[in-house]
C-alpha cells in the first residue's frame, strides 16, 4: 500500500443514517421527560411535566405510531 492510498479518507461502508422522524423526536422528548417524573410529588412543575407527556402521547397516537 502506497502512501497515496493510506492518505485517502476511508470509504463509507454504510449510508449515512436517516434524519429522525417526527415520531422519533416525540418519543425522545417523552423519554427525557419521563426521567424527570417523581411519583408521589404533586408540585406545579411535576404536573406540567405529566401534562406535556400526555400531550406528546396524544400526538404520537395521532401520527399513527405505536407506543
Amino acid at each position: 500500500m502506497t502512501w497515496v492510498h493510506r492518505s485517502l479518507p476511508p470509504e463509507a461502508d454504510d449510508p449515512p443514517p436517516a434524519p429522525p422522524t417526527a415520531l422519533q423526536d416525540l418519543a425522545a422528548e417523552r423519554d427525557r421527560l419521563r426521567s424527570l417524573v417523581r411519583r408521589g410529588i404533586r408540585t406545579r412543575h411535576q404536573v406540567r411535566i405529566l401534562r406535556r407527556i400526555a400531550e406528546i402521547t396524544r400526538e404520537m397516537l395521532a401520527i399513527g405510531g405505536a407506543l
